[in-house]
């Protein structure tokens, strides 16, 4: 109800001070053992310090189980495929069944697999990962440290109340259940996912064609894909070029196009003896982050505005802490059940990301064989040899339901599902770049938090060892940054990266990426950035299974803001925070597309009050929110002919087919189009039958409205924002008692940093 309109004077009524070290004035302090003390601040952020290393991890570990050991007891199991074992009587409630089938479609590990990630850490980077053994050993400590205590207390005033309520028993951590909370969040609820749609697309094409012939199907399938349209918006708009790869340059022989109807999908979960339900809230990935170059900005130095998109649970799914001691200097946002601030500052540069979601996986079509001595079709044609698919049955109990989690595994990946290509049957698997190897990004938050990320190269550097793809924004007292993370593959030749490939060993995998070659840059020449899950780069190509990048993204609700004030002069800190709390209560629909579908709208007379409205509150920002509190939106009558019929105004998240309509509405009324569609069009693609199209649907609503209200004047119409609230998910007991909440599009956690020379 504040912004725009704030002051710097006015953060500090909606941020906390966010200092490393002990607080001024700790509401509460303890010490765990000799070494380490925590202080609680006024808002009950643990401030941990220690002596040593071990000490401020030990801290670490057992403020994350006083805090949120329910929490990351649930990701442990959730990155073994446990979760409905864990979850025993309230299986229903939780939908566990959910998280357990995505665990075993995309991971799988069993427990020697995960060990198998500490051992190869050490391995691969013997300093690096013997600080994330050590550490993580710590940590570990302290956790079971703190269960100690809750298994001691004869009053359970340490137990957290979940585990008495629902009769879940306490449970020691071990080095791996921190491996399995890293594979949950990054891989599971897949904050580091990107890719491996191909066999939809195939399936998707195919019906096309079917439908519109071969070339008119391919047509639009192209046009719908929006591969690498060049009105997307970017974070960078230098050019980094990934997997651009022209038709003409494909090789048949490496693509594997399913029959027809031919594809089953695995379903690797089976329940039997009791239901149990098959969904869950799962935290959306919908994060952003804003940054004013020192160029632009008041003071000098650069602004970061930014945070995490994790859902809305409470008790929440991130923890805050402070670090301090042993080298450590660090405060944000860790994920509970691991040790590392991911999301946060030290005393000198401060760091956030968004979902990268671009390409690391790929599928891959397994011809079947019989291996010596094997069952006849139990494996799969690698070279000239038949390798064995790997098949493993993990069994246990859900309350009274007893579930059978059935792995199966080529020599690329997990099994997905089964087909036929030319009539012949196939394995479809997929083969990710991070498989069993999440925890080897760990060493890049050990020298993040080391505070040794000094310079926009040293990030890129660090960074560059994370395997999951993100998109990272840095900023020091001189210079802000942005860089792209992830393991990208680079393709053998011949292969189309939208479609399935053999996995037949022709086609393999040339190696990754070099870091050098992924989005990067700093200080933009415009004077900022955004990221809100959106296109990396000019020239960097949508992951196989994202058709969302055309012309409209939502992160164009903080750029045109950004964009205002860089051009008006010095921006101010407030301002940032301004651009993102005004672009958080945006329609995106009000405006990005509405404005072209205005102007087909007005031959009709009998639309000119509804189309006056529609414009009034494009003017007006395109705003969904109700400013003076009085249970309406403010523009009521135009948020609901947004949605005449529908009391869910829309999606906290915006994600759709927005960038269609603006791109068939912009070639109906002949403006300029960079990326034209070949085939998708406005009601046949000519102005008056887009404007008789457009009309008819405008007037629907307004006779829906009409119906509704029982008046076709537009002050009679109403909306209740209520249906548009924020609710809070079940992430503990606490869930039960918090309000609801208006509805805005923004981060859960947030950090507003400006680090002054």
């Amino acid at each position: 109800r504040t912004a725009p309109g704030l002051a710097d004077s006015d953060l500090a009524r909606f941020y906390k001070d966010a200092s490393i070290g002990a607080p001024a004035a700790p509401q509460r302090v303890e010490t765990p053992r000799a070494g380490v003390t925590v202080a609680r601040d006024a808002f009950g952020v643990p401030h941990v310090t220690g002596v040593t290393r071990a000490d401020v991890f030990f801290g670490a570990g057992y403020v994350t189980a006083e805090d949120r050991l329910f929490l990351a007891d649930a990701l442990r199991n959730i990155g073994r495929g446990r979760f409905t074992q864990f979850a025993g009587a309230v299986r229903d409630q939780l939908g566990a069944v959910g998280f357990d089938r995505t665990y075993a479609a995309v991971a799988g590990y069993s427990e020697e697999e995960l060990q198998l990630q500490i051992d190869r850490a050490l391995t691969r980077d013997p300093v690096l990962g013997q600080k994330v053994l050590d550490d993580g050993t710590a940590f570990v400590a302290g956790i079971n440290a703190y269960i100690a205590e809750a298994r001691a207390d004869a009053t359970k005033a340490k137990l957290p109340a979940e585990y008495g309520i629902l009769s879940i028993p306490l449970q020691d951590w071990k080095l791996t259940d921190v491996v399995a909370c890293t594979v949950s969040f990054t891989t599971v609820i897949g904050f580091g996912n990107g890719g491996g749609g191909e066999h939809r697309n195939s399936l998707l094409l195919g019906a096309l064609q079917r439908r519109l012939g071969d070339k008119r199907g391919r047509l639009l399938w192209r046009d719908l894909r929006s591969a690498d349209d060049p009105e997307a918006p970017v974070s960078t708009r230098k050019r980094f070029p990934y997997l651009g790869v022209s038709p003409r340059r494909v090789d048949t022989a490496a693509v594997a196009l399913l029959d027809p109807g031919s594809f089953v999908g695995t379903d690797p979960i089976a329940v039997t003896g009791g239901a149990v339900a098959a969904t869950i809230p799962v935290p959306a990935r919908m994060s952003n982050w804003l940054t004013v170059t020192g160029r632009k900005a008041e003071g000098g130095a650069p602004i970061l505005v930014g945070g995490p998109q994790v859902g809305y649970f409470a008790p929440q799914v991130l923890l805050e802490l402070s670090l301090e001691g042993g080298g450590v200097s660090a405060r944000g946002a860790v994920v509970p059940g691991t040790p590392y601030v991911v999301l946060g500052h030290t005393p000198d540069y401060a760091f956030t990301a968004t979902a990268g979601g671009s390409d690391l996986a790929d599928v891959r079509v397994e011809k079947l064989c019989t291996p010596p001595g094997g069952a006849a079709n139990s494996g799969t044609v690698f070279g000239s040899e038949c390798r064995p698919l790997l098949r493993r049955v993990d069994t246990w109990t859900s309350g009274t339901a007893t579930v059978t989690a059935t792995i199966e595994r080529s020599v690329h990946g997990p099994v997905v599902g089964r087909a036929t290509v030319d009539g012949e049957p196939v394995v479809v698997a997929v083969e990710r770049s991070s498989f069993n190897r999440e925890v080897e990004s760990a060493g890049a938050f050990v020298q993040l938090d080391d505070d040794q990320a000094l310079t926009p190269d040293a990030f890129r550097r660090i960074m560059a060892t994370v395997n999951s793809t993100l998109n990272w924004l840095y900023v020091n007292g001189r210079d802000a940054a942005y860089f792209h993370s992830g393991l990208y593959p680079v393709r053998a030749g011949g292969v189309d990266p939208d479609m399935p490939s053999w996995g037949t060993g022709e086609w393999e995998w040339q190696g990754f990426l070099p870091a050098t070659a992924q989005p990067f840059e700093v200080n933009p020449r415009r004077g900022f950035a955004t990221s809100w899950n959106n296109k990396p780069a000019r020239g960097w190509r949508a992951a196989d299974s994202n058709y969302g990048y055309g012309p409209v993204y939502r992160s164009l609700a903080l750029e045109t803001r950004l964009a205002a004030a860089v051009a008006n002069g010095p921006v101010t800190v407030a301002g940032v925070v301004d651009a993102m709390a005004d672009a958080a209560t945006v329609d995106l629909r009000g405006q990005t597309v509405l404005p072209h579908a205005l102007a087909l709208a007005t031959d009709d007379r009998r639309l000119r009050d509804a189309v006056r409205l529609l414009r009034d509150w494009v003017r007006s920002g395109a705003h969904r929110r109700d400013r003076d509190g009085d249970g309406h939106y403010d523009d009521d009558a135009a948020v609901a002919l947004m949605a005449p019929s529908d009391q869910n105004l829309g999606s906290a998240y915006q994600d759709g087919y927005y960038g269609y309509l603006s791109k068939v509405l912009r070639q109906a009324l002949g403006r300029r189009v960079r990326g034209r569609y070949r085939v998708l069009r406005c009601a046949g693609g000519g102005r008056a039958t887009c404007a008789a199209a457009v009309q008819a649907s405008l007037k629907a609503a307004v006779d829906a409205l009409a119906a509704r209200f029982g008046s076709p004047a537009p002050s009679g119409w109403q909306t209740d924002p209520r249906a548009d609230d924020i609710h809070f998910a079940i992430g503990g007991v606490l869930a039960l008692v918090v309000p609801h909440i208006p509805w805005q599009n923004r981060p859960t956690f947030q950090q507003v940093v400006q680090i002054r020379p």
